[in-house]
This record gives structure tokens, sequence and C-alpha cells, in this order.
């Protein structure tokens, strides 16, 4: 029943003319009037729906109003329905002390004032009402009106109540704490309502892959919790996880679009009462971020290093909003060459976070967290606007700087924003940036994601007059169906595989093979890491067109960029090993 939905009054006489009379005179109130012939009828059909009373004839042969009372009252899904009793027996006190006994709430003779029995009727259509709305916003109270589900306040009250009872039972009470991997790029790639969508399928799978003993909320967002109790040992909790796991892992039809996740599931395990709901949900929390640093799609069980991990974790997150306060983020740049003649063609802008205490910091401690916290997006898009400034900085002053190309990496929280077209237009429009010698740069794994909608986004980009390029190319899953479709430029090959050339055959066969491959598709091959001259004679070797790594140049500051342009420019230098102070140690990997 909804707020605005008719409500239920059941008639019940053994003659006709009185049901009809009886309809004539309430139609007006505008409920649904059902009708019954019998005390039996009328028992079927409280059997089927709620009443909001019962208007009920105290003469009938058979089962007469009296009994018919005291089996509805007798019953716990009726004793609630008041009865209201119409008879024409003359007024007598002892007759009506019996129906009252019996749980009537009125008396009506017959014959009756119509006027007095709509009065009469629609005052307990007023309570019914009263009664369904104060229901409703209790419902509404503790559960999330999207899923139906219980929400976070009802949740802890089932948790509080399952560790008291954990005195009373050789058990276990397990928190599992649940957060799709994915779910941002479905609702800002694909709308909020596809995102509504995919929490709705998500709750109805949860709901039927759990035992009828546990119990599922939607914490907040696009997090869910379980209570699991009568555990026995952890090995348990880890199967159901497993099974909400696979569960949640087959597609998902939202419209026209089908879409894949999956989870990372937190797991605490309460041993007695004396764990408080709190510190359960809070751990379990803990160790659902020790999922995602371990890469998604899988299960964490709570430990003290998971603790001493999540407050080192909160920490990094507060002194990364501080930094992000303070402009502690700087760029550098680290040099692109061409293999076959060394000439510095472009460069790569590369993200550094210039800390108060441990100075200068590479990206590998810092990025994962900024795309936990969503300070991914606003570091982006001042990323790409300091590199587009820098551009229009250098060409405007060096034309030894003018030509080359600047790359910026793009995140993956970055490329579902539903304004990232718009966002980049207008940096370029703002820092007055060349766009053709702009690229950008995405992930292979990201790019693959979403193919049919980031097509569409990466066309967009393309239109705007800039390059694109897949980074970390053959890590990830790619479809030639797919990558024959996106509008790219270059392929970058993972430095993975040029670590090994040269040493290792398989490695220098995935390098060849992606070197071919890029050139039959029209695109230039860029080999990422190249930290030897064993490592670039083997890419000459195989055609490769580009490279970077610390063998050519680490990135630098943009004055030591335009030092080493302009000194290979006079030919008074050769590239080659050139460090920057920030990084005087550190590998390509590192760095």
């Amino acid at each position: 029943m909804s707020v605005d939905s008719k409500i239920n009054i059941l008639l019940v006489d053994d003659r006709p003319e009185n049901l009809l009379a009886l309809e004539a005179v309430l139609e007006p109130l505008g409920q649904n009037l059902i009708k019954a012939s019998s005390g039996e009828a009328a028992l079927k059909q409280l059997l089927n729906s709620d009443f909001a009373v019962i208007l009920l004839d105290v003469q009938m042969p058979g089962m007469d109003g009296f009994e018919t009372a005291e089996l509805i009252k007798a019953r716990e899904k009726t004793r609630h329905i008041p009865i209201i009793f119409l008879t024409a027996i003359s007024k007598d006190p002892h007759h009506a002390l019996r129906g009252y006994s019996v749980g009537a709430v009125d008396y009506i003779f017959k014959p009756f004032d119509p006027e007095v029995l709509r009065s009469k009727v629609g005052v307990f259509i007023d309570l019914y009402n009263l009664k369904f709305k104060a229901e409703l916003m209790a419902h509404r109270a503790l559960h999330d009106t999207l899923t139906g589900l219980p929400n976070r306040a009802l949740f802890r009250d089932r948790l509080e109540m399952a560790l008291k009872r954990i005195r009373r039972r050789a058990s276990k009470v397990a928190v599992l704490f649940l957060d799709l991997d994915g779910f941002k790029l479905v609702n800002d790639g694909l709308g909020h309502e596809a995102g509504d969508q995919l929490l709705t399928q998500v709750a109805k799978r949860l709901t039927k892959v759990l035992r009828p003993s546990d119990s599922v909320a939607r914490f907040a967002g696009d997090e869910f919790t379980i209570l699991s109790e009568g555990i026995l040992n952890d090995q348990d909790v880890v199967d159901i996880a497993d099974r909400i796991s696979k569960a949640l892992a087959e597609p998902y039809v939202l419209g026209r679009d089908e879409v894949s996740i999956s989870a990372s599931i937190g797991i605490a395990i309460a041993d007695g009462p004396e764990d408080s709901p709190d510190a359960l949900l809070r751990d379990a929390d803990a160790a659902m971020y020790r999922a995602k640093e371990g890469g998604r799609a899988r299960s964490e069980t709570f430990d003290g290093a998971i603790n001493e991990r999540a407050a080192q974790r909160l920490e990094l997150d507060n002194s990364l909003h501080r930094a992000w306060e303070r402009r502690e983020f700087v760029l550098q740049y680290q040099p692109t060459v061409r293999l076959d003649t060394e000439e510095i063609v472009g460069v790569e802008a590369l993200i550094r976070w210039c800390h108060p205490e441990r100075g200068m910091l590479p990206p590998a401690e810092f990025i994962a967290s900024t795309e936990l916290n969503g300070l991914i997006v606003p570091v982006g898009a001042w990323a790409l606007e300091e590199a587009c400034r820098q551009a229009r900085l250098w060409q405007d002053t060096s034309p030894e700087m003018a030509g080359l190309m600047v790359s910026v990496n793009l995140s993956a929280h970055q490329l579902a924003q539903a304004d990232l077209v718009e966002t980049v237009s207008a940096i370029l429009s703002k820092t007055g940036a060349d766009p053709a010698r702009l690229c950008l740069e995405i992930t292979e794994s990201v790019v693959m994601e979403d193919a049919e909608t980031i097509i569409s986004s990466l066309r967009d980009l393309k239109a705007l007059g800039i390059s694109l390029a897949i980074d970390d190319f053959g890590t990830g899953y790619s479809s030639l169906s797919y990558l024959k479709r996106f509008p790219m430029d270059s392929l970058k090959i993972d430095r993975s595989f040029i670590d090994g050339l040269g040493t290792d055959p398989q490695d220098s066969s995935i390098a060849e093979a992606i070197v071919s491959l890029s050139h039959v598709l029209g695109l230039t091959a860029t080999a990422e890491g190249v930290e030897s001259a064993d490592q670039v004679a083997s890419l000459r070797a195989l055609g490769c067109d580009l490279a970077q790594g610390f063998y050519f140049a680490a990135p630098l500051d943009p004055d030591d960029v335009e030092k080493l342009v302009s000194d290979k420019k006079d030919g008074s230098d050769e590239l080659g090993n050139v460090l920057t102070p920030a990084f005087p140690k550190l590998s390509e990997a590192e760095g």
C-alpha cells in the first residue's frame, strides 16, 4: 500500500440486499469495499488483505458474528482490526456487552442513520491512515529508500543485539564491509540513473546469496555491510565473502548498457560481547581499504597490521589534503627521444609531492591515496593546467621548446567525469596552449574497462585537436576489435617488457609484437623505462619509434629541460644518464 492507495473495508452480511445498502452508504468515502456473505467468507478475505475496519452482522446462519469476531481476534495477523457490529436486535445491554467482550469497538443498530455510519467508519479510516504513515516513517527512518535494505542505523542496532547474543552462543559474529570497485565510473559515465539501477541490482544479489540468518544493509553510497552470526571459524566468513564476490562479478544490464564490476570486502570478527559495534565497523572498513590497496576484487580480514596501516593511511590522507591546500604538488618533465636520431621530441609531465619533511616524493607514494580520497580529480585537473601553462610558456619564450609534445596522464576518475571534455577545452582556452602539442595518456586497463562508453569520450577529446596515447600497453586485456576503433596516436610499451629486452626471449617477443601492432594500426610505438644501452640497441633493432627512461634523462624541472634541449641542439651534450638532483639514486621504476 502507498500513501494514496484506497483502504480496504470489509462488509459482512448474509443478506445481499443489506450488503448493497451498506455499499451505497459507504461508497462516497471513496475506499475499497469488499463484501463477504458469511463468517467463513470473511475469514478467507482476511487471509489475503489488511482492513481498516470490519462491519460485521451479528445474526448470520452457521457461524454468527460473535463466533466470527472471536476467530478474528484470535489470529495474530487480524486481531488489530476494529470490528463494528451491525444488528437488528433490540438494544439489549447484555447483547451489546457480549459483543464488546469478543472484541467489538462499536455497535450500530438497524435501521442505521447513513450519516452516522459514514462518520463512524470515517474515524477508523483516519486512524488507519495515521497508523500507516507512522509505520512508513518508522520504516523510512531505518531503511534505505533506493534499495529497501536496512540503513546504517538499523544495521548498527542489529549488530549490537548480535554481540549481546554471543554470551549465550558458542560462536562468533562477523561484519563484512563491502565497497563496489568501479561504481564511480558507471555513475559518472552512464549517469546517476544507471548508478541507481546498479545499486538496486547489487542489493538484490546480496539478499539472494546470503544465508537467511545474515543481515545486509546499504551503509552509504556504494558501500554495503553484512552481519553474519553463528560463525564457527574464520573460514566460514571467507567463504561468504567468496560467494558475494562471485555473485557480484556477473555482468549487469543497465538499460542498453552492460557493465561488470567487482567488490573489495573487509572482514572483522568478534569473539565476545566486549567488542563494540563501532569498533567492528571501523575494523571491517580498514580491512576493506586494505583489500582495495591490494588490487581490489578481493577480501581481507582485519588484524593488527591493518589497524596500523589504517592509522598511517588516515595520516597520509590528512597530509594530502593539507598538501593540496598548501600547493605542495609540483610537476617535473621527463624527455622523450626519437630512437633513430636521439632528438628530444617531447616530455611527459610527472607529478611530485614536495613534502615539507620528507622532501620530493614520487607518485608511487601518494597517487593511489588520492584516488581513494577523491583528490585525484582536482589534482589531475591542476596537473593538466600546469602542464599546458608550461607548454605555452615554452612556446612563447623558447623556439627550441615550442615544438615539443607535452604528455599528461589522465586518471580513471578524470576519464569518468561527465564534463571532462569541457574541462580540457577550458584549460586549453585559459592557458592558450596549442592542442596539437598536447598528448593525454590513458592506461590500457582503464581504456578497456568500459570501452564502448570511453570511445565516445576519446573521440570528443580527439576533436579538440589533441593526441591520445595508451599507457602501460601490454599489461591489460586489450581487444583488437576495440583497439582499432580507439582514436589513438601512440602505444607506450610497459616497462616490465623493456626490463627483459635482450635477456628474456618472452619480453623481447612481446615488445616486438607491440611495435609491429602499433605500426600496423598506424600508431607510434614508445618504450617506457629504458635504462641501458643494450635496451636502446634492442629497441632500435625492433623498429621502435620513441623512448623515455633514465638512460636518457630522469624527470627534470622545467629549467633543466630547457638546458638539456638547448645543449642537445648545440651539439655540446649527448643524452645519457642525465639526473635531476631530486632523484640521484632512483631507478626508472621508482621515479
